[in-house]
């Protein structure tokens, strides 16, 4: 008699974290580095913002990304508003944003 196959079910993506913890084996100097850089981004992209021409989106977007990488209290926050998301918006989140859970 032939076995039955029974399909496993598949891992709901949403269950883990958009950002999942950092590796505590990263460098002080590293993760100093990447909060630097991320809060320079962000300032510079509320600056350009404001400006009439430059768009500041994409640089306050990277430097929140970077924020996210090296500040647990950052992560925390962005795990927190991808809570709110609606479910189509948090898998978009998940497809293309660099660093994020798969």
């Amino acid at each position: 008699m032939a076995e039955q196959v029974i399909p496993s079910p598949r891992p709901d993506p949403l269950a883990t974290e958009l950002f999942p913890p950092s590796a505590p084996n990263g460098s002080r100097f590293k993760r100093a580095a990447m909060a630097t850089g991320g809060a320079l981004l962000v300032v510079v992209g509320i600056v350009l913002g404001i400006l009439p021409i430059v768009p500041g989106i994409p640089l306050i977007v990277v430097g929140v990304l970077m924020l996210a990488a090296s500040c647990e209290p950052a992560r925390r926050v962005l795990n927190r508003l991808d809570e709110r998301l609606p479910r189509r918006a948090r898998l978009l989140c998940r497809r293309f944003l660099p660093g994020a859970a798969r």
